[in-house]
């Protein structure tokens, strides 16, 4: 990023069926800012003033996800994608913001991009993206024929 927001966000995507036990569980442990799937209002009266806002989504199936150390974690062609995808949940990330991030995650790292496009089209954003990308960024445009 160019710009390090400030505060953080810590997002759980788990299985919808999930998403209310994972709650309780948080609950419990005395998490005290746990949303479930939180619309705009939501987003902008309570998230971006908690602390520590915990947010809970539901995986979009066929999400491509990696193990690291023996923990289920997101792909940078996930990230990429969600980041895009919920843009009220993500308003520090769009923008310029975003096309730097995709620059940077471009040139440091192998992006598989038939796995990212993928996954946009599963969160119907493929075609958006790829504007976004040929528009915004400096990612060869041949890649996306």
């Amino acid at each position: 990023m160019l710009h390090i927001p400030a505060k953080s966000i810590t997002i759980l995507q788990v299985e919808k069926e999930a998403l209310e036990p994972v709650y309780d569980f948080l609950k419990e442990e005395k998490h005290k800012d746990v949303f479930i799937q939180p619309q705009e209002k939501e987003i902008e009266r309570y998230i971006y003033e908690s602390k520590k806002p915990v947010v809970l989504l539901p995986l979009v199936s066929k999400s491509p996800l990696q193990k690291v150390n023996k923990v289920t974690t997101t792909t940078l062609e996930k990230l990429i994608v969600d980041l895009y995808s919920d843009q009220k949940l993500f308003a520090a990330f769009q923008g310029s913001e975003l096309a730097h991030i995709v620059n940077n995650a471009y040139n440091r790292y192998a992006i598989d991009f038939t796995k990212l496009l993928h996954y946009a089209k599963r969160r119907k954003k493929d075609l958006e993206l790829i504007r976004l990308f040929k528009d915004n960024t400096d990612i060869p445009q041949n890649i996306f024929r």
